[in-house]
């Protein structure tokens, strides 16, 4: 027990006679530990506004690519546009959300379903498709080459628009979805970027 109290005396006096050498010393220990605390925040916030910027870019090209389906849903029926709204998927997986994701495949899936259907119904009965109505006509001439001939007539066209006048309207239930799809990837990405408010 003598021990311990020597000990804890020669520390006392140890401490009392190099006061003046540990007091910078822990003052400059400290400062350093609070430097580095505030220098790892500093970068984490620096990190997460670059994601964001980046982010918010990404968001603003997708929304005025899928915009355009508000205005215009022919769009649905070009196959181009599911390519456009495809070509943000590496952006989104990358920096957004796993909601906005989530959005983002249920918007995709739809666009897709529906622009499937569109193809094979145009397949089945858009007359330039259908190889009965392509026949080859040879010349008189025996040198000549022969060439094939389109034999679809103005009714036949007249009857394809009007099937696809009928398949667009069937298919209003399923723009519908479309368009609630967009409005829910719309309101995940506001979020996403820190804007609950408007809409």
């Amino acid at each position: 027990m003598q021990v311990i109290q020597r000990i804890i005396i020669g520390l006392l006096k140890l401490i009392k006679n190099n006061l003046q050498v540990l007091i910078p010393a822990l003052v400059t220990i400290i400062g350093f530990f609070i430097n580095f605390i505030i220098m790892k925040r500093q970068f984490k916030k620096a990190r997460e506004e670059r994601i964001i910027e980046k982010r918010t870019d990404a968001y603003f090209e997708c929304y005025d690519c899928i915009d355009k389906i508000i205005d215009n849903k022919e769009l649905l029926y070009n196959e181009n546009y599911y390519s456009e709204v495809l070509s943000f998927k590496a952006k989104i997986k990358l920096l957004s959300s796993k909601n906005v994701i989530s959005c983002y495949k249920k918007l995709l899936n739809e666009i897709f379903d529906l622009q499937k259907e569109f193809i094979e119904f145009k397949n089945e009965h858009d007359p330039s498709c259908n190889q009965k109505n392509y026949y080859e006509v040879t010349p008189d001439d025996c040198d000549s080459v022969s060439h094939e001939v389109c034999g679809i007539t103005e009714n036949d066209l007249q009857m394809y628009e009007d099937k696809v006048k009928k398949f667009k309207i069937a298919k209003q239930e399923t723009i519908e979805i479309i368009i609630n799809e967009i409005k829910d990837l719309c309101d995940a990405m506001r979020i996403d970027i820190g804007n609950r408010d408007s809409q």
